[in-house]
């Protein structure tokens, strides 16, 4: 167990994990204690909030410890979960690192290239010297084996679902590793499509996506038009008009009194011979 325990702190300071390394020994602290080389904490104002702790917590260093071991023993998924520990006691680029080694590891390339460029630019623990050109080494590596796909689809509000999960995010711009791909887009009112898509290292892909509007979305409602556009109307209308006109020509035709007298003339009067 101590021949073990050697091992693993030395595996530590060669990634750079130990709080000690490249550092002098601090002299003994009380816990929760600033270090002997920090300014007295009279002298120094608080740290903002959100910002790192001068010093990681004690459980940082068996998190690490637990991690650099599982490592070693090649159970990658085991030593994901203590740096994952590790990094979320205390995130600084040492631990960042230690994930895209893993993720390496793991032929998980994206995900490498996410940790190695937050660990490059993390100031926390900065990576210098050999340790950052190694670094920068093996994301150079990384990003050979990936592809980059820019991706263009319609309607822009369209989700991914990438290999059977659904991607979070913003997807203009995928980092996808090598291998075979199936790409899902879909959007409400419009038939899904997948895309298929074999991504080879170093390489950069136009990915451009048209969905199509489902029958519903196609089958829009008539447009109304008003009433007075209605050729139906205007025949009725001329229908009663015409109608109207002919019986007021037929009541005035027919109207005032008739005599049935062969003297009756036009002004209705009758004529009557003198004397009589």
């Amino acid at each position: 167990m101590k021949i073990r325990s050697g091992f693993v702190a030395v595996f530590c300071l060669l990634l750079g994990l130990n709080s000690v390394q490249a550092q002098p020994a601090p002299k003994k602290a009380a816990p929760n204690s600033a270090p002997a080389s920090a300014a007295p904490q009279s002298a120094a104002p608080a740290p903002a909030q959100g910002a790192p702790a001068s010093a990681p917590p004690a459980e940082y260093d068996a998190a690490v410890d637990r991690a650099v071991a599982e490592y070693q023993a090649k159970n990658y998924a085991e030593a994901r979960a203590e740096f994952s520990r590790a990094n979320d006691l205390y995130s600084n680029a040492r631990t960042l690192r230690g994930l895209g080694m893993v993720e390496f590891e793991m032929r998980h390339y994206a995900d490498t290239i996410l940790h190695l460029e937050q660990a490059l630019a993390s100031p926390v623990r900065a990576l210098e010297g050999s340790m950052r050109a190694d670094t920068e080494a093996l994301l150079a590596r990384a990003k050979s084996y990936v592809a980059r796909v820019k991706v263009d689809v319609t309607p822009r509000e369209a989700s991914l679902v990438l290999d059977g999960e659904t991607f979070e995010g913003d997807y203009a711009n995928l980092v996808l590793d090598v291998g075979d791909h199936v790409l899902e887009f879909k959007a409400n009112g419009y038939q899904s499509e997948k895309r298929r898509v074999t991504a080879a290292g170093g390489e950069d892909l136009t990915l451009v996506v048209v969905l199509s509007a489902t029958q519903v979305a196609q089958q829009r409602p008539q447009e109304k038009k008003p009433l007075y556009k209605n050729p139906w109307l205007w025949t009725a209308v001329g229908v009663v008009v015409v109608g109207a006109a002919v019986g007021t020509a037929v009541g005035v035709a027919g109207g005032g009194t008739t005599h049935d007298s062969p003297y009756g003339g036009s002004t209705g009067a009758i004529l009557t011979s003198p004397g009589k």
